[in-house]
Parts: structure tokens; C-alpha cells; sequence
């Protein structure tokens, strides 16, 4: 019996010294992986510095470089079509460095496990109801806050071959020349009916 004593003491000593260092290299990793989400979330930047979230900031940015806006509604943590879309085309070298000489990128997400800022929530909903977005991946390209073209993400496409397809649907500056002078069209008639109105 004086001989298993000291045999119970040493398992149990021995059990207790594995579970604490079990535990504390649970701790670190987990301490680890929490720093690496902190630096990966904050600030809020799924697809890298190269892409704004904010929508007033990068209308005034493409107003002072003279660019479109490219704005892309995405669910970067959840929606498969969007991690493909970035994957294979949003975050390759030829394609940044393409869209950063035409563009100004903006990414209106709505992540699931990220809680964005309610402000930035707010301005992200109330631009997928301004532009009518019903399904993600969507594209729509702005210029002076105007809707001059939309598009898709193309399945299998290269950064290479999405350039290309970018490239025919922006409009020509002839075409863009006629839907500016439309849209100033409509604008005075607008005022000119509000003025009649308040008037009466």
C-alpha cells in the first residue's frame, strides 16, 4: 500500500502538468488566430487595400482622378460565387493593376461573419436598393454617380479574359458623350417641373 501511494501521486502529478500545457497551447492558438482575424478585420478590408468600402469617399476620389467608379455588391464570407469571383479574378496582379489606372473599386459587401458598422450597413442596403440588386455577385460602374454600365462575374474567366470583357461593355466616349447629355436632358426637365409646380 506505502509503495502505491507515491505511484498515485506521480500520475496524478504527470496528469496534471500534460492537461495544463494542453491548455496553454489551446490558449495560444487561439490567441493567435484571434490576432490574425484582428489585423485581417481591422479596418474592415476583405479584399485588401486596393478596394474602398465607403461609398461617398470613392465617388469623391473617382470625381478628382476623373475614373469610374467600380462598385461590386459581394458577400466575401458566405457566398461561393463571390470567393470564386475574388479568387480567380479580384485579387490577381494583372487585374488590380488594370482596374487601378480605369478605376476606383469599391466593395459593398454584406458579410455573415463579420458585424459591419451599422453606418457602413446602412449606406450598403440602401445602395442594393438604389441600384436594384437581387443577386451577388453584381457589378455596376458609375461615372459623376451616373449608371454607365453593369456586369457579371464570369464563370472560368481569367483576370486576362474578364479585362476584355470589362472593356466591351464600358461605353465608347461617343456613347458615353450621348448618355451624359441624356441625363442632363432629364435632369432640367426635373427642375424645370419642380419650379412649375412650386409655382402653382
Amino acid at each position: 500500500m506505502s509503495r502505491i501511494r507515491p505511484l498515485l501521486v506521480i500520475l496524478l502529478f504527470t496528469f496534471l502538468v500534460t492537461s495544463l500545457s494542453a491548455a496553454e497551447q489551446s490558449k495560444r492558438k487561439l490567441n493567435f488566430f484571434n490576432l490574425f482575424k484582428e489585423k485581417e478585420t481591422d479596418p474592415y478590408m476583405p479584399y485588401g487595400d486596393a478596394y474602398m468600402v465607403n461609398y461617398q469617399e470613392a465617388v469623391e476620389k473617382a470625381a478628382a482622378e476623373d475614373k469610374h467608379v467600380f462598385m461590386i455588391f459581394a458577400g466575401s464570407d458566405w457566398n461561393k460565387y463571390c470567393k470564386k469571383f475574388y479568387r480567380h479574378i479580384l485579387r490577381k496582379k494583372k487585374w488590380i493593376d488594370y482596374a487601378e489606372k480605369r478605376f476606383v473599386l469599391l466593395l459593398i459587401d454584406s458579410p455573415k461573419e463579420y458585424e459591419l458598422p451599422q453606418e457602413l450597413k446602412e449606406q450598403n442596403e440602401a445602395l442594393k436598393k438604389k441600384w436594384k440588386i437581387h443577386g451577388i455577385p453584381a457589378i455596376v460602374i458609375l461615372k459623376d454617380e451616373q449608371k454607365v454600365a453593369h456586369a457579371n462575374y464570369m464563370n472560368n474567366h481569367t483576370a486576362c479574359m474578364y479585362i476584355k470583357y470589362i472593356e466591351y461593355v464600358l461605353p465608347s466616349p461617343k456613347r458615353w458623350a450621348q448618355l451624359t447629355f441624356l441625363f442632363n436632358s432629364k435632369k432640367e426637365k426635373r427642375a424645370a417641373r419642380k419650379g412649375g409646380s412650386s409655382t402653382n
